[in-house]
Protein backbone atom coordinates (compact mmCIF):
# COMPACT_ATOMS: atom_id res chain seq x y z
CA UNK A 1 0.00 0.00 0.00
CA UNK A 2 2.43 2.27 0.85
CA UNK A 3 4.31 1.69 -3.01
CA UNK A 4 0.94 2.51 -4.23
CA UNK A 5 0.76 5.71 -2.72
CA UNK A 6 4.10 7.01 -3.04
CA UNK A 7 3.84 5.98 -7.09
CA UNK A 8 0.48 8.01 -7.17
CA UNK A 9 2.05 10.94 -5.03
CA UNK A 10 5.40 10.59 -7.57
CA UNK A 11 3.16 10.91 -10.63
CA UNK A 12 1.07 13.67 -8.93
CA UNK A 13 4.12 15.43 -8.34
CA UNK A 14 5.69 14.98 -11.47
CA UNK A 15 3.12 15.65 -13.87
CA UNK A 16 2.17 18.79 -11.74
CA UNK A 17 -1.51 17.12 -11.30
CA UNK A 18 -2.66 18.17 -8.13
CA UNK A 19 -4.48 20.06 -6.07
CA UNK A 20 -3.18 22.65 -3.23
CA UNK A 21 -4.70 22.84 0.02
CA UNK A 22 -4.68 21.39 3.13
CA UNK A 23 -6.50 19.20 5.45
CA UNK A 24 -5.59 17.90 9.48
CA UNK A 25 -7.05 14.57 9.81
CA UNK A 26 -5.69 12.19 13.05
CA UNK A 27 -5.95 8.59 12.52
CA UNK A 28 -5.27 6.80 15.61
CA UNK A 29 -6.42 3.25 14.28
CA UNK A 30 -4.19 1.37 11.69
CA UNK A 31 -7.25 0.27 9.85
CA UNK A 32 -8.16 3.80 9.50
CA UNK A 33 -5.00 4.76 8.16
CA UNK A 34 -4.56 2.79 5.76
CA UNK A 35 -8.72 4.02 4.70
CA UNK A 36 -7.01 7.35 4.40
CA UNK A 37 -3.63 6.64 2.56
CA UNK A 38 -5.77 4.94 0.03
CA UNK A 39 -8.38 8.01 0.09
CA UNK A 40 -5.52 9.70 -0.59
CA UNK A 41 -3.85 7.89 -3.25
CA UNK A 42 -7.08 7.30 -5.14
CA UNK A 43 -7.74 11.45 -5.11
CA UNK A 44 -4.21 11.43 -6.29
CA UNK A 45 -4.78 8.81 -9.37
CA UNK A 46 -8.14 10.69 -9.93
CA UNK A 47 -6.63 13.95 -10.53
CA UNK A 48 -3.54 12.63 -12.00
CA UNK A 49 -6.18 10.77 -14.87
CA UNK A 50 -8.36 13.92 -15.56
CA UNK A 51 -5.46 16.00 -16.35
CA UNK A 52 -3.75 13.28 -18.11
CA UNK A 53 -7.33 12.98 -20.35
CA UNK A 54 -7.39 16.76 -21.01
CA UNK A 55 -3.47 17.43 -22.06
CA UNK A 56 -2.70 16.94 -26.01
CA UNK A 57 -1.26 13.74 -26.72
CA UNK A 58 2.30 14.60 -28.19
CA UNK A 59 3.99 11.43 -30.32
CA UNK A 60 7.54 11.43 -31.33
CA UNK A 61 6.69 9.82 -34.23
CA UNK A 62 5.37 11.16 -36.85
CA UNK A 63 1.96 9.84 -38.16
CA UNK A 64 2.12 7.87 -41.55
CA UNK A 65 0.46 8.97 -45.01
CA UNK A 66 -3.09 8.83 -45.55
CA UNK A 67 -4.97 5.40 -46.28
CA UNK A 68 -7.18 7.18 -48.78
CA UNK A 69 -8.34 10.49 -49.81
CA UNK A 70 -10.48 9.94 -52.42
CA UNK A 71 -14.12 11.50 -51.97
CA UNK A 72 -16.72 12.47 -54.44
CA UNK A 73 -18.47 15.65 -53.99
CA UNK A 74 -21.82 15.43 -52.18
CA UNK A 75 -24.72 18.67 -52.51
CA UNK A 76 -25.25 20.01 -48.99
CA UNK A 77 -22.58 18.06 -47.26
CA UNK A 78 -19.01 18.70 -46.03
CA UNK A 79 -16.32 16.13 -46.33
CA UNK A 80 -14.55 15.08 -43.02
CA UNK A 81 -11.21 14.02 -43.87
CA UNK A 82 -9.72 10.49 -42.47
CA UNK A 83 -6.63 10.47 -40.38
CA UNK A 84 -3.76 8.52 -38.68
CA UNK A 85 -5.15 8.47 -34.94
CA UNK A 86 -3.14 6.88 -31.83
CA UNK A 87 -4.59 4.19 -30.08
CA UNK A 88 -1.75 4.18 -27.18
CA UNK A 89 0.75 1.88 -29.59
CA UNK A 90 0.02 2.22 -32.86
CA UNK A 91 -1.15 4.63 -35.74
CA UNK A 92 -4.48 3.26 -37.14
CA UNK A 93 -6.54 4.76 -39.98
CA UNK A 94 -10.27 6.71 -39.32
CA UNK A 95 -11.89 6.86 -42.49
CA UNK A 96 -13.17 10.28 -43.36
CA UNK A 97 -17.15 10.90 -43.10
CA UNK A 98 -19.83 13.36 -44.59
CA UNK A 99 -21.70 15.67 -42.44
CA UNK A 100 -24.63 18.38 -43.27
CA UNK A 101 -23.41 21.63 -44.27
CA UNK A 102 -23.71 24.08 -41.28
CA UNK A 103 -25.79 27.37 -42.51
CA UNK A 104 -23.37 30.07 -42.59
CA UNK A 105 -20.76 28.45 -41.32
CA UNK A 106 -17.83 26.27 -42.60
CA UNK A 107 -15.75 23.16 -41.39
CA UNK A 108 -11.83 23.80 -40.62
CA UNK A 109 -10.29 20.59 -40.95
CA UNK A 110 -8.34 18.81 -38.57
CA UNK A 111 -4.41 18.47 -39.23
CA UNK A 112 -1.10 16.82 -37.25
CA UNK A 113 1.32 19.35 -36.82
CA UNK A 114 4.72 19.24 -35.46
CA UNK A 115 5.49 20.96 -32.42
CA UNK A 116 8.29 20.93 -29.96
CA UNK A 117 9.20 17.25 -28.69
CA UNK A 118 6.90 15.57 -31.23
CA UNK A 119 3.59 15.45 -33.20
CA UNK A 120 0.16 16.60 -32.42
CA UNK A 121 -3.04 16.39 -33.45
CA UNK A 122 -5.62 19.93 -34.04
CA UNK A 123 -9.02 18.68 -34.05
CA UNK A 124 -10.96 20.33 -36.75
CA UNK A 125 -14.47 22.51 -36.06
CA UNK A 126 -16.78 24.78 -37.53
CA UNK A 127 -17.13 27.83 -37.61
CA UNK A 128 -18.70 31.04 -38.33
CA UNK A 129 -18.18 32.57 -42.32
CA UNK A 130 -16.35 35.50 -42.00
CA UNK A 131 -17.85 38.40 -44.04
CA UNK A 132 -15.31 39.82 -47.00
CA UNK A 133 -13.74 35.86 -46.88
CA UNK A 134 -13.86 32.62 -48.44
CA UNK A 135 -12.31 29.60 -46.45
CA UNK A 136 -10.37 27.77 -49.00
CA UNK A 137 -10.63 24.00 -47.60
CA UNK A 138 -7.96 21.70 -47.06
CA UNK A 139 -6.51 19.10 -49.12
CA UNK A 140 -4.20 16.40 -49.16
CA UNK A 141 -1.68 16.93 -52.26
CA UNK A 142 0.04 14.20 -53.57
CA UNK A 143 3.87 14.76 -53.35
CA UNK A 144 6.73 12.48 -53.79
CA UNK A 145 4.64 9.22 -54.01
CA UNK A 146 2.31 9.91 -51.36
CA UNK A 147 0.62 13.06 -49.80
CA UNK A 148 0.85 15.85 -47.93
CA UNK A 149 -1.94 18.13 -46.08
CA UNK A 150 -2.44 21.37 -47.68
CA UNK A 151 -4.00 23.52 -44.78
CA UNK A 152 -7.21 25.51 -46.00
CA UNK A 153 -6.99 29.06 -45.35
CA UNK A 154 -9.08 32.48 -45.68
CA UNK A 155 -8.60 34.30 -48.48
CA UNK A 156 -10.40 37.85 -49.31
CA UNK A 157 -13.05 37.93 -52.01
CA UNK A 158 -11.83 38.68 -55.33
CA UNK A 159 -14.53 41.07 -57.19
CA UNK A 160 -16.25 39.53 -59.93
CA UNK A 161 -14.30 35.84 -59.02
CA UNK A 162 -16.18 33.09 -57.33
CA UNK A 163 -14.08 30.25 -55.10
CA UNK A 164 -14.38 26.68 -57.38
CA UNK A 165 -13.99 24.40 -54.74
CA UNK A 166 -11.08 21.45 -55.19
CA UNK A 167 -12.67 18.22 -56.76
CA UNK A 168 -11.50 14.50 -57.82
CA UNK A 169 -11.61 13.06 -60.77
CA UNK A 170 -10.31 10.10 -63.18
CA UNK A 171 -8.20 10.53 -65.60
CA UNK A 172 -6.88 7.58 -67.53
CA UNK A 173 -7.73 5.24 -64.89
CA UNK A 174 -6.21 7.27 -61.99
CA UNK A 175 -7.65 9.50 -59.65
CA UNK A 176 -6.62 12.76 -59.87
CA UNK A 177 -7.41 15.44 -58.01
CA UNK A 178 -7.64 19.41 -58.83
CA UNK A 179 -6.90 22.17 -56.03
CA UNK A 180 -9.24 24.55 -55.59
CA UNK A 181 -9.26 27.85 -57.39
CA UNK A 182 -10.54 31.03 -58.53
CA UNK A 183 -12.56 31.40 -61.33
CA UNK A 184 -14.55 34.40 -62.99
CA UNK A 185 -18.17 33.94 -62.04
CA UNK A 186 -19.58 33.93 -65.93
CA UNK A 187 -17.26 30.50 -66.73
CA UNK A 188 -17.75 29.05 -62.89
CA UNK A 189 -18.22 25.17 -64.45
CA UNK A 190 -22.27 24.10 -62.73
CA UNK A 191 -20.94 20.57 -62.47
CA UNK A 192 -18.42 21.89 -59.94
CA UNK A 193 -19.12 22.50 -56.32
CA UNK A 194 -18.96 26.20 -55.89
CA UNK A 195 -19.22 28.78 -52.82
CA UNK A 196 -19.99 31.84 -53.37
CA UNK A 197 -20.03 33.62 -49.87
Amino acid sequence: MRNVARLALCLAVLTGCYARGSATVRVNSPGLRAIATAAHVATAVAATAVAVHNAAVILSTPPPAPVDVYYESRPGYVWIHGRQTWNGSAYVWTQGSWEAQRSGQVYVDGYWTQTQGGYTYVDGYWTAQRPGYVYTEGYWAQRGGGYAWTPGQWQAQRPGQVWVAGAWSSNGGQRVYTPGRWSASASANVNVNVRVH
